[in-house]
C-alpha cells in the first residue's frame, strides 16, 4: 500500500477514494486500494477483457477497463485518467478509471450521491479466466 494511502487510511473514520467511471461518480474504501497511478503505456494483451498489462515495480499486472465492463465503452485517455491498483483474491489487478478526484469521508460519499463500486466485484468473472 502506498504511503499516501496508508496515511489517509490511518485515521479512525472510514475514508474513500472518489473516482469516476465514465459519467458515474463512484467511491471505494481506501483499505481496498494499494495505489493510484497515472495512465501508463500498457503492454498488449491477448486475454479476453484485459485492456493491457502494466509493468509496475517489476511485476506484470493485468489492467481492465471499468468503463468497458460497466458501460460498454472504452475509457478515454485524459490527464485525469488513472489506474487503480488493487489486490483481488490475492492477485494484483489494475482498473482504469476516467478520473480520480480525491479522498473523502462518509459525508462526502452521502452528500454527493456517489455509487459504491468495488472493481474486484465487477471484474470477478474476467479474473477467473486469467491463467
Amino acid at each position: 500500500m502506498s504511503t499516501a494511502v496508508q496515511a489517509a487510511s490511518a485515521g479512525r473514520r472510514r475514508q474513500y477514494l472518489l473516482f469516476a467511471v465514465g459519467d458515474i461518480r463512484c467511491y471505494l474504501e481506501l483499505t481496498r486500494l494499494d495505489s493510484v497511478v497515472p495512465w501508463a503505456t500498457l503492454l498488449p494483451a491477448e486475454e479476453d477483457g484485459v485492456a493491457g498489462w502494466l509493468d509496475y515495480c517489476g511485476a506484470r499486472i493485468p489492467v481492465f477497463d471499468l468503463a468497458q465492463k460497466i458501460l460498454g465503452e472504452s475509457t478515454s485517455r485524459t490527464l485525469g485518467s488513472r489506474i487503480l491498483l488493487l489486490k483481488c483474491n490475492g492477485r494484483h489487478v489494475g482498473a482504469l478509471a476516467s478520473e480520480a478526484f480525491s479522498i473523502g469521508d462518509e459525508e462526502d460519499v452521502t452528500t454527493s450521491a456517489m455509487e459504491r463500486l468495488d472493481p474486484c466485484e465487477v471484474l470477478a468473472g474476467a479474473l477467473a479466466r486469467l491463467p
